[in-house]
């Protein structure tokens, strides 16, 4: 995966900040965001982006009993 800071795609001539991509390759905002989006896209989970995005915003066991 490659982290950016920001991640921006052009398409067709228009230029948009997105939190994650993929082009053959994955690629991520450096945000918790982007990290969950590519990391549940990447592991066929894409239910739990926004557990996995909880998780890495805090990592405390309690996270997940939200």
């Amino acid at each position: 995966m490659l982290l950016h800071d920001p991640l921006t795609v052009t398409i067709e001539g228009a230029s948009a900040e997105v939190p994650w991509w993929s082009d053959d390759r994955l690629h991520a905002a450096d945000t918790s965001e982007g990290l969950a989006r590519a990391f549940a896209w990447a592991s066929d989970r894409w239910g739990e982006r926004y557990r996995i995005t909880a998780l890495l915003e805090d990592p405390a066991p309690r996270t997940m009993l939200n």
